[in-house]
């Protein structure tokens, strides 16, 4: 990642997307799966750690190269933490959906797509955005030591006339 600015961008979607993960286990509205959610959220709470030790604008790490490193950690506990959200949250959609259209239910058993839903997805989404911003890390060229110079032409023997 060539700017810190795109890291800063990823950190702030993971957060965001944070916060939607602890919106929708909060929610009353939506229980299922909860134990799933709990897991995203200790996931993305270990990435928002090493995105603290491992941003271009902190010092806890010196090294460029493990800074690199523990930002990339930091993308993949996001990506798996997005996952971890996007499971369960689409889980209880299909059963919403599969319910609604079974005839054996009466309509006061119907459930509809709620609020914790759409929470849910748009909070899995902005994990998966940020973790796959924060992995964009590109390693350091390393120099070879040899560096390309251009040479001359040289002209014909004897620096004469060709006849």
């Amino acid at each position: 990642m060539s700017s810190a600015g795109l890291q800063i961008l990823g950190s702030f979607l993971a957060i965001i997307g944070f916060l939607g993960d602890i919106i929708i286990c909060a929610l009353p509205l939506w229980k299922a799966a909860r134990a799933l959610v709990v897991i995203s959220i200790l996931v993305v709470l270990m990435g928002l750690l090493l995105t603290l030790a491992g941003g271009k604008c902190t010092n806890c790490i010196e090294d460029e190269e493990a800074k690199r490193k523990v930002a990339i950690a930091a993308g993949v506990f996001f990506i798996i933490g997005g996952i971890l959200c996007l499971i369960p949250v689409s889980w209880s959609a299909n059963t919403v959906i599969r319910d609604f259209y079974n005839p054996i239910l009466s309509n006061p058993q119907r459930r509809e797509l709620g609020a914790s839903l759409f929470i849910g997805w748009g909070s899995a989404g902005l994990l998966l955005i940020g973790g796959a911003l924060l992995c964009c890390q590109c390693p350091k060229r390393k120099d070879s030591g040899y560096s390309v110079k251009y040479s001359a032409p040289r002209t014909a023997a004897g620096g004469g006339a060709y006849v």
